[in-house]
């Protein structure tokens, strides 16, 4: 038997699995042989026994599970941010969730540790990780704007955080968004979902006015991801070059300000 590994929540190697599997078949095969030679008094004293202990089992792991929850709560608005910046479409429009798979893994190990004994969290495997998605998916999808989207916009930090921020006002209104990797976006920074329609977005968090290069590029983006529009959301303005190109190629230039009542009422 191979050792287990620290950092897995208590997954065995390959070969450990399957010889645990078959110690265990042989020690449950034993134990029943050895009960039918019991008198029919201990027979039914065992039986009880390991019904008493499954039960017990199951209240311990949902005992358990319940004080996971409470203890994930309050972490719930920074992870529902993490899962919306670590998952975004792949080359070929696929999920792509590996890093906010790594996240979860690095959440559990480093915070919840403290509340739970890392024995405890290995305990139950990737049950853990299952609950940790559930209880983000159901935050994500409950949560009525995260905003007050001007406040949010005066917190802004960055590009990245001003992409985020654009992403969680399209999902409020009903759609289903996408953050594009950082490097090899193809010209957007989001792509959403809502019905028939498929939107490219580029974001421009800028202190200047954005020019045509990004409507060029959101123009690319929306050939190059099938999607039947495109727009470009920025808190700053745009140049007259920038406004005359998204005219001819019915593309639509979006202040920040106008970004709910634009993701609410486009059909």
């Amino acid at each position: 038997m191979g050792k287990r590994r620290s950092n897995s929540f208590g997954k065995l190697k390959k070969g450990d699995r399957a010889g645990g599997a078959g110690c265990s078949t042989w020690f449950v095969v034993a134990c029943g042989v050895g009960i039918l030679t019991l008198p029919v008094g201990l027979k039914i004293g065992c039986l009880l026994l390991a019904a008493g202990s499954l039960y017990f089992g199951r209240e311990l792991k949902s005992y358990r599970t319940r004080l996971f929850r409470d203890a994930v709560t309050p972490h719930l608005p920074a992870l529902g941010r993490q899962k919306t910046r670590l998952t975004h479409l792949g080359p070929y429009g696929e999920l792509d969730d590996r890093k906010w798979s790594a996240e979860k893994v690095r959440f559990i190990n480093s915070v919840l540790v403290v509340p739970f004994s890392r024995h405890a969290l290995m305990e139950y495997g990737t049950h853990w990780q299952s609950i940790l998605e559930q209880e983000v998916g159901d935050y994500l999808d409950a949560t009525p704007a995260i905003l007050d989207a001007e406040a949010e916009l005066r917190a802004c930090l960055d590009g990245e955080h001003f992409e985020i921020l654009c992403a969680c006002i399209l999902r409020d209104a009903g759609w289903s968004t996408s953050l594009t990797p950082a490097s090899g976006d193809q010209g957007a920074d989001i792509l959403a979902t809502r019905d028939s329609q498929r939107l490219a977005v580029q974001c421009k968090f800028y202190t200047g006015s954005v020019g045509n290069g990004a409507v060029q590029e959101v123009i690319a983006a929306r050939l190059y991801y099938d999607c039947n529009a495109a727009a470009v959301v920025t808190n700053a303005t745009f140049t007259k070059s920038a406004i005359a190109l998204a005219r001819s190629s019915s593309t639509t230039l979006v202040h920040f300000s106008e970004l709910v009542s634009f993701a609410k009422s486009r059909k």
